[in-house]
């Protein structure tokens, strides 16, 4: 039962996402840019170079398409900049999703993580309420690299908001006609911030989480004492030109 509701839900995620991509593709993806993260992290799972085991979304049956995710944890609030990921694969186009699951410390209790291990028991999930945090058919295209390679999705005209605290759940599917990605994980759980999934599932089950090699990018929002203080500058400044101007 558990099963098909999971699988219900991906189903319908992505015929949704298929009525609007062809009006819409907000995702850009790099190229190829070696295995280590580019710059300094916001978060990550981990070193690049520990994610050696391939997942990926190839499924016998063509109307089931098993969504692979990763759950992390914002360390800051602010607003997301770039999500990278350590993948490989044929050409084809990959939706993606972002769903903000709440506080993290409410699922502290399981397994001493802060994670859920089903998605499917999470109020909301099999109703799919939870809001789709990227614009509705928001997809990136690999080009057809069989390289495995650190990959940096920006999202061009879209401001998401991130919360300090929270977890959030970054999901990859795979068009219903492309080629499908392989991302590259681990067999034990360097990051106690999120959790691998597929199919709305914890990989290899509780205990023995797994992790995908992600790394997060947030621009942090300005303490309100700091937009305080810019203001005032700003403020000073302005009148002291005009002073001059008027002097």
């Amino acid at each position: 039962m558990q099963k098909s509701i999971k699988t219900t839900v991906v189903a319908l995620t992505i015929s949704s996402a298929l009525l609007v991509a062809s009006a819409q593709n907000v995702i850009f993806t790099g190229s190829g840019q070696g295995a280590n993260w580019v710059g300094t992290p916001t978060l990550q799972t981990g070193s690049p170079g520990t994610f050696t085991i391939g997942e990926n979304n190839y499924t016998a049956s063509p109307s089931v398409l098993p969504m692979l995710g990763q759950t992390f944890t914002a360390t800051i609030s602010g607003t997301l900049s770039d999500i990278q990921i350590l993948a490989s694969g044929a050409g084809g186009n990959n939706y993606v999703y972002l769903w903000d699951l709440g506080a993290a410390s409410s699922y502290a209790a399981v397994s001493g993580a802060s994670m859920p291990s089903s998605l499917s028991t999470l109020p909301g999930y099999s109703s799919f309420s939870y809001a789709n945090l990227f614009s509705d058919g928001s997809y990136f295209n690999w080009g057809g690299s069989g390289n495995i390679f650190v990959r940096t999705l920006t999202f061009p005209g879209q401001t998401i908001s991130l919360t300090a605290g929270d977890l959030y759940y970054f999901g990859i599917a795979p068009n219903l006609t492309s080629a499908v990605i392989t991302w590259q994980r681990v067999s034990t759980d360097p990051y106690s911030g999120g959790a691998a999934y597929r199919e709305g599932g914890v990989i290899n089950g509780t205990p023995g989480i797994r992790d995908f090699g992600m790394a997060v990018d947030i621009t942090p929002i300005p303490e309100p004492s700091t937009l305080a203080l810019i203001s005032l500058v700003g403020g000073a400044a302005l009148l002291g030109w005009r002073q001059k101007r008027q002097s």
